[in-house]
């Protein structure tokens, strides 16, 4: 049996040590690094994120917002409305082949729609989803 070098107070000790270091080393990080700060950052780059994918659909409506990461696949095929949200890890498809067969696949979003984290929209014929509909995570 291998004996430890610190007591069970002096690990205790050491314990209540570390936390209150860890803990007030995360404050001063908050004060480089306020959570206000990281929200900024954020939104900022899902606009950035937002104006690249919207490139890959048919039709996307203004202030339509994707976070990151959302896949699309056949985005020639679909089409969004105005003011909707997309996520993060949403996935939107529209198969024009699958298993050797061809489909003509159309998906219409409507305006003022919010698709939750982890959502997955997929057609190979036709999925029309009116206005302001509000879904949640799976």
């Amino acid at each position: 049996m291998i004996m430890s070098i610190f007591t069970k107070g002096a690990k205790v000790s050491a314990f209540i040590l570390m936390k209150k270091i860890l803990f007030y080393t995360l404050r001063c990080a908050y004060v480089i690094y306020p959570y206000s700060l990281h929200l900024k950052i954020r939104e900022i780059l899902n606009y950035l994120y937002s104006c690249w994918v919207s490139n890959t659909f048919e039709f996307v409506g203004h202030d339509t917002l994707f976070e990151y990461k959302v896949h699309v696949k056949g985005g020639n095929f679909i089409k969004i409305g105005s003011e909707c949200i997309f996520h993060r890890d949403t996935i939107i498809e529209a198969w024009n082949e699958y298993q050797g067969y061809n489909y003509a696949p159309n998906i219409e979003i409507g305006n003022g729609c919010s698709f939750g984290v982890n959502n997955h929209i997929t057609a190979c014929k036709e999925v029309r989803i009116g206005n302001n509909l509000l879904t949640g995570a799976f």
